[in-house]
């Protein structure tokens, strides 16, 4: 969806689909979730202009990928329990633009201001797993932890387009 007025402009998309594959079917029979798939997908931009500036932001909002893990508290023995297929938690951004362009008979010259993951979400990226060991018990388990990602990442640059 695309809404334009006057002062401000408005897009929206949504996408649902699915990314499946087949593995080695010793070890992964039938259809399984590719490692990026992410069925559900929202994006909403949002721009506007004040004086000779643009002003702009876009929400993200992404279903998280598939992970395997084996459960935490698996005791190290228990081989026999499989890997689990679990989803990481959701994924969102937000993210803000400003730009500037000026014409000039060789071109347009650029200038932008981008500030990516503006509220410092740290996402779930990956999980891995590790065996921690229980003194009180004498017994090594399974335990997972999350890989974040980036914080907030700044961009200033400038962009020239000759003509």
């Amino acid at each position: 969806m695309r809404h334009d007025a006057p002062s401000y402009r408005v897009i929206a998309n949504a996408a649902w689909s699915r990314a499946k594959r087949k593995y080695d079917p010793r070890t992964l029979p039938g259809w399984q979730p590719y490692s990026l798939d992410q069925p559900v997908r929202f994006n909403i931009l949002f721009a506007t202009r004040a004086a000779t500036w643009n002003f702009g932001t876009r929400l993200t909002v992404v279903s998280g990928n598939p992970a395997r893990v084996v459960p935490e508290g698996t005791l190290l023995g228990e081989m026999d329990t499989p890997s689990v297929l679990t989803r990481l938690p959701t994924f969102w951004q937000l993210d803000v633009r400003v730009d500037r362009t000026w014409d000039r008979r060789w071109g347009e010259l650029r200038l932008f201001f981008d500030i990516q993951n503006v509220t410092n979400h740290r996402n779930v990226e990956a999980r891995d797993n590790r065996i921690e060991f229980d003194p009180q018990t004498n017994q090594s388990h399974y335990e997972y932890d999350d890989v974040l990602g980036i914080p907030i990442i700044p961009f200033i640059g400038v962009e020239l387009a000759p003509n």
